[in-house]
């Protein structure tokens, strides 16, 4: 494999545990620069300040994989490698805060008390992105002690334990946060059968 793989060259030093392929990396970054740019126009179009969540998360994506790219041109360098691999795991916090954020504003505009199972909307959108970043920061905690390839087994050991606890952590608020979202869905169905004015178009937005 290192025969073939320029990154795996030199054993002894690069930061790559695995061959890392340069042409996806190439596409995924003009993807994700493509998809800044439209969120970045359509945030201002629409005059949407908190769009700077999402626009952000796609910024970082594009920086990510650029970061990858050098990475791979130069496996010896523990830098960029380092800022794809912390890049990789922040981008998703923004991603995750966008949609709680996008659902706190449906439950405000849509449900007539603006709660649900007793939450507010604003608590809403701010417990989940509390418990993103706090399992971001498990992840990163994790991830950091495990980057590179000349870590003790052991370390590298301890540290996946880290990472995917702080995986399982965020995967469950996920699914609640699922539990919320059919919640909000079996609600709007009885106004839309009530005949409230406006609430079918929450549907789309689900």
């Amino acid at each position: 494999m290192s025969a073939s793989c320029s990154a795996l060259a030199d054993l002894d030093r690069t930061n790559w545990a695995f061959c890392p392929s340069t042409p996806p990396a190439i596409v995924f970054t003009v993807l994700f620069a493509l998809t800044t740019f439209a969120h970045l126009s359509q945030a201002i179009f629409y005059k949407k300040a908190y769009c700077w969540v999402i626009v952000a998360s796609a910024l970082i994506q594009t920086v990510n994989y650029v970061c990858r790219i050098i990475s791979i041109e130069n496996p010896n360098i523990l830098g960029p490698y380092a800022a794809w691999f912390i890049l990789m795991l922040i981008a998703p916090l923004f991603t995750n805060a966008f949609v709680y954020m996008v659902m706190g504003r449906m439950i405000w505009n849509y449900i007539p008390s603006a709660k649900l199972y007793r939450i507010t909307a604003w608590r809403f959108s701010a417990f989940f992105v509390i418990f993103d970043v706090i399992a971001l920061i498990i992840q990163v905690a994790g991830a950091s002690s495990s980057a590179g390839n000349r870590r003790p087994n052991q370390q590298v050991i301890n540290a996946i334990h880290i990472y995917m606890g702080g995986v399982g952590f965020q995967q469950f608020f996920i699914l609640l946060f699922l539990v919320f979202a059919m919640k909000f869905h079996q609600t709007i169905r009885q106004q839309v059968q009530q005949g409230v004015k406006g609430a079918s178009s929450a549907l789309p937005l689900l």
